[in-house]
């Protein structure tokens, strides 16, 4: 009788690699240079923005990956995703789940609950901190990779005022976008589904002859 369980173990061999696999990046400047230093120091007041207007298709957002430079002492990071209004950041849609205290340099990723993006439409990251230590990455480059219609916003915003009011990056010499990226769970491509049909078959083959043996 244990035997019975052997197909059941290669199927879930079969589909393991399926459900562990790598998620679908939508649109990314992280492949782009960064610039020479880290903008200026997000703050309890002062907040950081970036756009990025969707495809034609509605997704369902899975991660954002935000390069970032802070000190040891970092606490109380927040990455937010809103809305746009009148192309400005609008209201809160989601916080995502993620560190609140990134430390050093370096790509940190933080997911989403599962918020859905609707089509040809723009959407807002808004970065804010209880501690003044923690900087965003620009980079110089207004080019993205990622899937159709997908872009990024060419500069980023700011508010010292907790949000109550926007301006276009004008921190220094600091006018480009932030360095990010947006990803959504992949979609098995139609040979996945042929493998999974093919795999459920040799499964029902398989127990039905290993049964018909031992009645």
């Amino acid at each position: 009788m244990p035997r019975l369980k052997l197909p059941l173990f290669c199927l879930a061999l079969i589909f393991s690699p399926i459900a562990l696999s790598a998620q679908t990046i939508l649109v990314s400047n992280l492949g782009e240079a960064s610039n020479s230093g880290p903008i200026s120091s997000i703050s309890p007041s002062e907040w950081f923005a970036n756009s990025f207007t969707t495809g034609s298709e509605q997704v369902t957002l899975s991660s954002v990956t935000l390069a970032l430079h802070s000190g040891t002492t970092a606490t109380g990071f927040s990455l937010q995703l809103y809305s746009d209004n009148a192309g400005n950041p609008g209201s809160s849609l989601e916080t995502l789940a993620g560190t609140s205290s990134p430390t050093g340099g370096g790509n940190f990723t933080y997911t989403s609950s599962g918020t859905s993006l609707l089509n040809g439409t723009t959407y807002w990251l808004v970065t804010s901190s209880t501690v003044g230590n923690v900087r965003p990455y620009g980079t110089a480059s207004h080019s993205e990779t990622g899937e159709p219609g997908w872009l990024i916003g060419d500069t980023f915003y700011y508010t010292n005022n907790s949000g109550a009011t926007w301006t276009a990056g004008a921190i220094g010499a600091f006018f480009d976008p932030l360095r990010f990226s947006v990803a959504t769970a992949a979609v098995p491509e139609p040979s996945t589904y042929a493998v999974i049909a093919g795999a459920l078959v040799f499964g029902c083959v398989v127990l039905r002859r290993r049964r018909t043996k031992l009645s």
